[in-house]
């Protein structure tokens, strides 16, 4: 039976998963400790830190990282960075679902270099076949496996950081080592942020008897307060 506010549907859908706040926390810190994960388990926690999510609940410092990186000027408040930083997710969501139309292998050098270039992935020195393969692993993750462009672009900064300590590695192309990417993105997100997926995946027993957790959902709505305030404060400005 449902209740009136649809609530029992949540639970249920809670209650029948393996994620929970305490399994999240757990991969949070084997993620900051350098600790072997598998793809799998990344993949999944990483569909959580949805575009919406992430973007309003980044701090003003890493919407100007974000924006530099992805070649947008740095300037204005923090609303209009978001929107601008929207704009480019949903131009690169269209551009995948092309690609994937059209099919890579019809893309030319160029057009692969350039596609690279566009989703903060290296895009200089490489072969043809080298760009084929970075483009079609963001293609598997953003498409196939779901995960969130906002992810996958902070993803990258640590894949190229990668690239220039090991420069063969990295033109081998390794999955997992992209894959691995997104492991150590998530493991530098904001509190803010990290509270918000904490509570996704929180189960109906955890939001109601673990203080922990009771005190991340306390946080959060602090949070969304104060971000109220501030976006006031913008638009009397």
């Amino acid at each position: 039976m449902k209740d009136s506010d649809g609530s029992s549907d949540e639970i249920k859908s809670t209650e029948n998963r393996e994620e929970t706040a305490s399994s999240f926390l757990e991969f949070i810190e084997k993620a900051r400790k350098g600790e072997q994960i598998s793809s799998e388990a990344i993949v999944k926690y990483a569909t959580y830190f949805k575009d919406d999510l992430t973007l309003d609940n980044m701090p003003r410092m890493q919407l100007i990282n974000m924006c530099r990186y992805m070649s947008i000027t740095p300037y204005g408040s923090d609303s209009f960075l978001r929107f601008q930083l929207r704009h480019i997710i949903r131009l690169l969501k269209e551009d995948d679902q092309r690609i994937l139309w059209e099919g890579i292998d019809s893309l030319t050098k160029m057009e692969l270099r350039e596609a690279c270039q566009e989703r903060g992935m290296r895009s200089t020195g490489l072969s043809k076949e080298a760009y084929k393969r970075s483009l079609q692993q963001w293609l598997d993750l953003s498409v196939h496996k779901n995960v969130p462009i906002s992810l996958l672009i902070m993803s990258r900064t640590f894949f190229l950081q990668e690239e220039i300590i090991s420069p063969a590695k990295a033109a081998a192309g390794d999955e997992n080592q992209s894959v691995t990417g997104l492991a150590d993105a998530i493991s530098g997100m904001d509190k803010e942020v990290l509270n918000e997926v904490i509570l996704q995946v929180a189960t109906s027993e955890e939001i109601k008897s673990d203080p922990d957790v009771r005190k991340i959902q306390l946080e959060v709505v602090t949070h969304q307060n104060e971000k109220i305030k501030e976006e006031q404060a913008e638009r009397d400005a």
